[in-house]
């Protein structure tokens, strides 16, 4: 026969690489309120994160909300006492809506943040955004052993 039987065995098999976990997007709110004693007026804070990260389980789905609730819960007490200046004596609420594919397969170390302020007026809630931002996720790589 030809050459073809003498390549296959020179040739070397290729190792397939696992796949990389699909990027999901995860979504959060956390929010809680204050009653105004001055004002006489109940204000309620929403706080909504959005991240794009890779997970195939449910142990890495599950491990991902855990981490994202940790710090969106101090990164919300940190915000309304900085720029606010409001300290919540009161429980701060979290919710997970569920996770989507991402459309771009690219995993993310900033949640995009949106910030709102619902006062109560005649039995309505009328809402007020307050300026987004970024909140970091992962920790941040060191190049050679250098912060």
């Amino acid at each position: 026969m030809h050459s073809r039987r003498r390549f296959a065995k020179t040739h070397k098999i290729r190792q397939r690489r696992p796949r990389p976990a699909p990027v999901r997007v995860f979504r959060m709110t956390v929010s809680s309120f204050s009653y105004d004693e001055r004002k006489h007026q109940l204000f309620e804070y929403e706080m909504h994160c959005k991240i794009a990260r890779r997970a195939r389980t449910r142990a890495d789905i599950k491990r991902i909300r855990k981490q994202l609730e940790e710090k969106g819960r101090k990164h919300f007490h940190y915000w309304l006492l900085k720029h606010l200046k409001v300290s919540l004596d009161r429980e701060v609420r979290v919710n997970f809506e569920h996770e989507q594919r991402a459309k771009k397969q690219i995993a993310q170390t900033h949640a995009s943040v949106r910030r709102f302020v619902m006062r109560r007026v005649d039995r309505r809630w009328d809402a007020q955004e307050l300026p987004s931002g970024r909140m970091r996720f992962a920790k941040r790589r060191r190049k050679h052993g250098r912060a």
